[in-house]
């Protein structure tokens, strides 16, 4: 662990996310004496800075990924990987479970999240496709392994996963992420080929049969339910987006742009987006975006915003400290010919498309659980190129 580098940096960053944490103050504020508002500066502007309330759970986070991404990289084989993915799974599907029941009994921050609006983001459901996929690797990785018992868990993750999914996800995530799993399923099956006994190859077509079904089933009884008719209508319509939507999207992105070049290098600060619009936005931006709008619609231009370029870099070194672990191992494994590829292998590739394609239209990359669950996705998946013996 010392000689990794990513533990130094990952040090470096909990620091960097820790003083963040604690520099905060930055408020709308009142200018009696020239009646004017304005937004108040962090207590040491030359610091990296948030909204108060706004810093612990980023630094909680950091602190997380550093003790995780040390014990995947370093402590977990192939096998316990699969332990990861499955109790990771099914605990998600635990928590999807509770979020339907809230929703059942009207618990209005469970329905926002349903509704999940571009205006006032959610994105649970980016986290629950995750999930899922986790799931699926899950599913086949307990299946050769002959974990019985396990299957069950891993079902269970899979399923409730694809109804958090279904049910938190709006509609171009929900499109993006569907597609994505279809081609994770469809590149997983040739890599199971021939190691799966017909009884785990028939338990794990029910259980693949059972998500499609559950799926279909609340796109069709759902419609009792305001949210869930809205986001099959613009699906069957090829309509992922609401009307206005790129509009509303090009005036943010301009604003975004004059916000960040006010604080290029460290941002304006966590959770200052929102307050800053009200003071870049001209009246024509403010005939196609909404008065309440809470976040960008655009997740690179909120993260340059309000984390800068350092921000950004410091996302950019851990993905390639992460991608370069995964490249090296996979290109020993395809030059030493003896490699054993699982569909794990390939499931941190799919994770990252996925995150990348949606962060042009929404910020959910910047949810403290998605990037958990994305840095674990593209590690393990590392971790999977584990190699036999050649003979």
């Amino acid at each position: 662990m010392l000689r990794d580098p990513l533990l130094w940096f990952s040090l470096l960053v909990v620091v960097f996310a820790g003083i963040r944490a604690l520099n905060g103050g930055i408020a709308l504020g009142y200018d009696a004496e020239n009646m004017v508002w304005s937004i108040k500066e962090p207590a040491l502007n030359i610091l990296p800075g948030c909204v108060d309330g706004t810093g612990f759970l980023p630094f909680a986070t950091c602190v997380a990924l550093l003790v995780l991404l040390q014990g995947m990289r370093h402590a977990l084989d192939a096998e316990a990987s699969i332990a990861f993915f499955t109790t990771a799974s099914a605990l998600a599907g635990v928590s999807a479970i509770a979020a339907s029941i809230a929703l059942s009994y009207g618990n209005e921050c469970v329905v926002d999240m349903v509704a999940s609006s571009y205006i006032s983001p959610q994105f649970a459901g980016t986290a629950y496709g995750i999930y899922l996929y986790f799931g699926l690797i899950a599913l086949f990785g307990c299946a050769e392994a002959g974990w019985h018992g396990a299957e069950l868990f891993a079902a269970l993750g899979i399923v409730c996963s694809a109804i958090g999914f279904e049910l938190f996800s709006p509609p171009a995530t929900f499109a993006v992420f569907a597609l994505v799993f279809i081609m994770l399923l469809l590149s997983s099956i040739p890599l199971m080929k021939g190691r799966l006994e017909g009884s785990a190859s028939f338990r794990c077509a029910i259980v693949l049969l059972l998500v499609f079904s559950v799926v279909v089933l609340l796109a069709v009884f759902g419609e009792s339910f305001g949210p869930i008719d809205s986001k099959r209508d613009a699906l069957l319509a090829m309509k992922p987006f609401p009307d206005g939507f790129f509009a509303a999207r090009d005036a943010m992105s301009s604003i975004a742009l004059k916000s960040w070049r006010e604080n290029p290098w460290l941002g304006s600060g966590l959770g200052s987006f929102p307050l800053g619009l009200r003071f870049v936005a001209t009246p024509d931006d403010w005939t196609v975006i909404s008065p309440i709008q809470k976040a960008s619609t655009n997740g690179w231009w909120q993260l340059l915003v309000e984390r800068g370029i350092i921000g950004a870099l410091i996302l950019a070194i851990g993905t390639g400290f992460l991608a370069h672990s995964y490249f090296m191992r996979m290109v020993k494994s395809i030059k030493g010919k003896c490699g054993l590829w699982r569909p794990a292998c390939v499931l941190g590739p799919f994770v990252v498309v996925s995150m990348v394609a949606l962060s042009f239209v929404d910020c959910s990359l910047l949810r403290t659980d998605v990037l958990l669950a994305v840095a674990s996705a593209l590690s393990l998946s590392a971790v999977a190129f584990q190699r036999r013996p050649c003979r």
